[in-house]
């Protein structure tokens, strides 16, 4: 094989792996730039359940989206995980939180079988905190 022919060879590859790569991550997760929301949802056949990072206050909103008797539990770089569990088309709010400016944040959800049912479906996000802007 010429010069040329294992360049296109090892450049055919690197194609390959970068679009495999990118197709694992896409389904269960998802990067945002600064300066934007991060939004998670479970990866059920029903999307029973979404959660929220508000990145310049600070604050997780964690949603029901399905009547399926499950609870939707979610959490931020790992710490306590936060609760919907009044069902269908409800959102609890959670801001105990302030994270310094450019602090990378990891968003879970998941749903979950009664108080203490196990963890499935679940969904990772990442993005970043940003100082509120002034308002003037």
């Amino acid at each position: 094989m010429n010069g040329m022919g294992k360049w296109r060879t090892k450049a055919v590859m690197a194609a390959a792996l970068a679009a495999g790569s990118l197709a694992v991550t896409t389904g269960s997760v998802s990067a945002t730039p600064l300066g934007e929301d991060i939004t998670v949802v479970t990866s059920d056949v029903n999307r029973g359940g979404r959660a929220t990072w508000h990145h310049n206050r600070d604050w997780l909103r964690v949603c029901d989206d399905a009547a399926d008797g499950r609870r939707v539990a979610a959490r931020i770089d790992g710490k306590e995980w936060m609760y919907e569990v009044r069902g269908k088309g409800k959102c609890s709010d959670f801001d105990q939180w302030d994270l310094p400016e450019g602090k990378k944040v990891k968003v879970t959800v998941c749903l979950q079988d009664g108080a203490t049912g196990n963890k499935y479906a679940c969904t990772t996000g990442y993005g970043e905190a940003i100082a509120e802007p002034s308002r003037r």
